[in-house]
């Protein structure tokens, strides 16, 4: 909680800062130590100019003393701004950790709750999903791998994915149950021919869909492997509305190959 609530802070601070300023702070690592005496000396900086200028004014009582108000006034207009980073920089986790903790977090937490839909309770419609969540079944650095399970009224279907984050570019893996024994460019065609409106969707959200479609065996059952690239902004994992964007769309993907690949990624029946 501490930390998303450092997070927000840093947020309302930036608002006033050049996007570039910014930015260029986050990926400063700098010792605790070094953080708390720069803000020390900020803080005593900016106590002086604000006895200046309350000097300044209670001198007007008797005979003003203007120079010692416009000695503050220039002290505070000066140290404002740094004094703002210095904050940002002592309360904010910035650097390569932060960057780290930030990974963690979207492959551990965010993803797996957008993915996350509670069962309907009004099933009017078979075709229609009715609930769906994602297991993380291992995670190893920037990589993740997971498995989607979507239920409908007659049936379940699951489906593996695996995601690679690296701070600004990030690739999805799907791994689709594939019962035939064809490969190379006759796979390729037949599932660009079966997935065609999710594949061009996923171009319009800047996706580069791999053209070659891989082969690949889970558990001795044959499965297609197809890969999207994406590069993201420089601040993506700064930004709270593009982390949940991104996994808001990646559900939205994943649940349409679900549901154009149905008889392909359904559960067998006991």
């Amino acid at each position: 909680m501490l930390e998303r609530d450092n997070e927000e802070k840093g947020l309302r601070i930036g608002e006033g800062l050049s996007p570039t300023l910014i930015q260029q702070v986050r990926q400063l690592s700098v010792p605790i130590w070094a953080r708390g005496l720069a803000l020390t000396l900020a803080v005593l900086t900016t106590l002086v100019a604000v006895w200046l200028v309350w000097s300044g004014a209670r001198s007007c009582a008797f005979e003003c003393n203007e120079r010692l108000m416009e000695s503050g006034v220039k002290i505070l207009s000066i140290a404002f701004v740094p004094l703002l980073v210095l904050v940002y920089l002592v309360f904010a986790e910035t650097g390569v950790r932060a960057l780290k903790r930030k990974t963690k977090e979207l492959l551990e937490v965010t993803v797996i709750e957008a993915l996350h839909s509670e069962e309907r309770q009004n099933k009017d419609h078979s075709n229609e999903i009715w609930g769906s969540a994602a297991q993380l079944l291992e995670i190893s650095g920037p990589t993740a791998y997971y498995q989607l399970r979507v239920l409908r009224q007659d049936n379940a279907a699951t489906l593996n994915f695996q995601l690679d984050f690296n701070v600004s570019k990030v690739n999805v893996v799907v791994f689709l149950p594939w019962p035939g024994p064809e490969r190379g460019q006759t796979l390729a065609q037949q599932i660009r021919t079966r997935l065609g409106p999710t594949l061009e969707g996923a171009r319009h959200e800047g996706y580069v869909v791999d053209e070659n479609i891989g082969y690949t065996l889970i558990d001795g059952r044959g499965h297609a492997v197809l890969c999207g690239r994406k590069r993201l902004r420089q601040d993506f994992l700064w930004d709270p509305g593009s982390k949940l964007y991104f996994a808001q769309d990646l559900r939205f993907f994943l649940l349409s190959l679900v549901q154009e690949a149905d008889d392909l990624c359904r559960e067998p029946r006991p």
